[in-house]
């Protein structure tokens, strides 16, 4: 991984997804222009703010492409990448409408205020107490996942199996000790994932 260039911007869309192996064909924005990139990102979304490490290759058909070994997600700092994560989808309850609002009110501590004092949100024109708590709700989800990829970053097997199992819960699951557990639910799944082909996945996170 020493010898792996860095690119680093914001996942625009996605052009092709693998469901069961999590191997994608995606468009990631810099600061200067789109790159299309590939590779296992079973957690990413469009809207995340992302490091991509790895190296270029040349497809014979498709042209340049940036191949990922791993990745890290971000959270966006400016008004602009806060607007497009928030109006992406990923945070249930705001849309690309109440993106902009959002964070025409509350600047770029948006997420601090989501975070910290969701009570807050009710300050901004046309979202009510429902709105609010479904705002809260997806926000702590996604913080939950982005955690739980950040800690299992290069182990995505794993992390697919715990994401699958228990969900958000995933990542308490593992700090409270049911190691046994979580073993056990890893080689029963690891054994189906391997009779359905997963394994090519392994091979490759590795």
């Amino acid at each position: 991984m020493n010898n792996s260039e860095r690119i680093s911007g914001v996942v625009d869309r996605f052009i092709y997804q693998n469901t069961d192996s999590g191997y994608s064909v995606f468009l990631v924005t810099t600061d200067t222009t789109s790159v299309v990139a590939t590779g296992t990102v079973p957690s990413l979304q469009s809207g995340h703010t992302v490091d991509l490490y790895g190296a270029w290759s040349e497809h014979p058909k498709f042209g340049k492409q940036f191949a990922i070994t791993h990745y890290s997600l971000k959270l966006p700092t400016t008004a602009v990448g806060l607007i497009a994560y928030l109006g992406s989808g990923l945070i249930k309850g705001v849309g690309a409408l109440y993106a902009k609002k959002l964070v025409d009110h509350f600047g770029t501590a948006v997420l601090t205020i989501i975070d910290e004092s969701p009570e807050r949100l009710r300050e901004v024109s046309g979202i009510g107490e429902k709105r609010a708590l479904q705002i809260t709700h997806s926000w702590k989800e996604q913080r939950e996942v982005a955690h739980l990829m950040a800690f299992l970053q290069e182990r995505v097997l794993v992390a697919l199996i715990l994401l699958l199992r228990y969900g958000e819960c995933a990542l308490p699951v593992w700090f409270d000790g049911a190691i046994v557990i979580v073993f056990s639910i890893v080689c029963a799944a690891l054994l189906r994932y391997l009779w359905s082909g997963m394994w090519l996945v392994f091979r490759k996170s590795y």
